[in-house]
């Protein structure tokens, strides 16, 4: 987790000439390979290539770990894949020794590896290395690239973060974003960079305010129109206890009523009108709202739908009735396709319904009722992918009326702060339960 930034502690910035150069430096020393003997130069080819294979495999599967869920469970897992990764890297350690090209000429096969080694601390000439990794990091996986952002050690990594921003607008907005994820951007420092035009008025100020930063607040409410920044201004009018004022929630709803959006859809499911609309399982993103609303009602229609669809396309389903049920569910996702087909997960499921089984109260979450406890429970769960996440998150800041920046692409070890951060406060288990009594949206 980055250490915030004060505007005095700034360092200078890159300019397009440092990133212009830290190319000429790559491709100085990829011509130096030429230099080596050539049986050297395939021998150590050779290993990189078996190392390569190793170690790009091993980053996809620590990004997929990520993606499936709260990694925590798996330190020790984690733990041997980072193992491995160590003993890999001692090698490319030791090819930069002899020759940096042999470490630089990777990015011309294996994108997120180099930028996972430019990102590395033990190598020398970091700021260089910076701009190498950043200059090939938007060519790689989006996840990925986050990931490796987020966990990389590099020393200096938020001050080059801060520095790109300071010089190099081509990257200033994704090192903004990066910067508030490690939860090193300051107040100051985002003020600071709007009065410097170095960064948008849009990007600032729906960050300030989730600061609770007044200016940011101001400007969400004059300026902020149709789908922009939904989840800063919906946030921001339930803490104002502006519930059932939203109007211009309601108007974009209105307005978008044939052809609504993803966000805006399950930002209204989410709002709790007192007369929720009735579930259509056919919707596109219906398994995210069964799993928000937590409501057993809804779960038989859900399983007879299930019934019509393919493994590919049930295979959210398993996952939103697991949000519901935990390991009451008679099927999971994560034991498809290893413990049983689709056909018997879904002659599981319908026995389970006919003994009505899943009766088990009104509204739930990993088999307990739904509340602030069990949504913070159900975050800190390693079967419970990215998406489901990110949606469970929105619910537990927009109920509780509380908000940290959290990425389901965090370090395990910073996810688990948020969470006992965010464990230790009152205020937003009484607000989350009191969603019913007031619904935001009214009726």
């Amino acid at each position: 987790m980055g250490t915030k930034i004060a505007v005095n502690q700034l360092k200078p910035p890159f300019l397009d000439v440092d990133l212009q150069n830290a190319r000429a430096y790559l491709d100085k020393e990829l011509r130096q390979l030429s230099t080596l003997n050539p049986d050297w130069l395939c021998f150590c080819r050779e290993k990189s290539s078996i190392a390569l294979e190793t170690l790009s495999f091993i980053l996809r599967q620590r990004r997929d770990l990520y993606r499936q869920g709260f990694p925590f469970e798996n330190k020790d897992y984690l733990r041997l894949i980072e193992e491995q990764m160590k003993k890999i890297k001692a090698v490319y350690l030791a090819f930069f020794t002899l020759s940096k090209g042999l470490v630089y000429e990777i990015k011309n096969t294996h994108l997120d590896v180099f930028v996972w080694l430019m990102l590395e601390p033990e190598f020398s000439e970091n700021a260089v290395h910076f701009l190498l990794a950043f200059d090939q990091i938007e060519n790689t996986d989006e996840e990925m690239a986050k990931m490796l952002v987020l966990h990389s050690k590099m020393p200096d990594m938020d001050y080059f973060l801060a520095s790109c921003i300071e010089g190099l607008p081509q990257w200033a907005v994704k090192s903004f974003n990066y910067m508030t994820l490690r939860h090193s951007l300051s107040i100051a420092l985002a003020t600071h960079w709007f009065k410097e035009k170095k960064i948008e008025a849009r990007i600032v100020f729906p960050v300030l305010s989730l600061f609770n930063v007044e200016q940011g607040q101001v400007w969400l409410d004059e300026n902020a129109c149709n789908e922009e920044c939904l989840f800063e201004r919906l946030l921001l009018d339930i803490k104002r206890g502006q519930e059932g004022r939203s109007f211009w929630f309601r108007a974009l709803l209105e307005e978008d009523s044939l052809n609504i959006s993803k966000d805006l859809s399950l930002f209204a499911m989410l709002l709790e009108r007192k007369k929720p609309p009735d579930f259509d399982p056919h919707c596109k993103h219906a398994p995210i709202k069964l799993a928000l609303s937590g409501k057993v009602s809804w779960v038989m229609r859900a399983v007879q739908h299930m019934k019509t669809c393919e493994e590919e396309e049930g295979a959210p389903w398993l996952q939103a009735l697991y949000i519901l049920y935990g390991k009451n569910c008679p099927a999971h996702l994560q034991e498809l396709g290893v413990l049983y087909e689709w056909p018997q997960a879904l002659m599981a499921l319908d026995d389970w319904i006919a003994q009505d089984r899943h009766v088990q109260g009104d509204f739930l979450r990993l088999g307990e009722p739904l509340c602030y406890a069990s949504t913070l429970k159900a975050l800190e769960d390693p079967f419970i992918d990215a998406q489901f996440r990110h949606w469970l998150w929105v619910q537990l800041c927009l109920y509780g009326r509380v908000f940290i920046f959290w990425d389901p692409f965090m370090p395990a070890v910073q996810q688990a702060a948020v969470f006992k951060k965010l464990e230790t406060l009152k205020e937003p288990s009484y607000c989350f339960e009191k969603r019913y009594s007031n619904a935001i949206m009214g009726d």
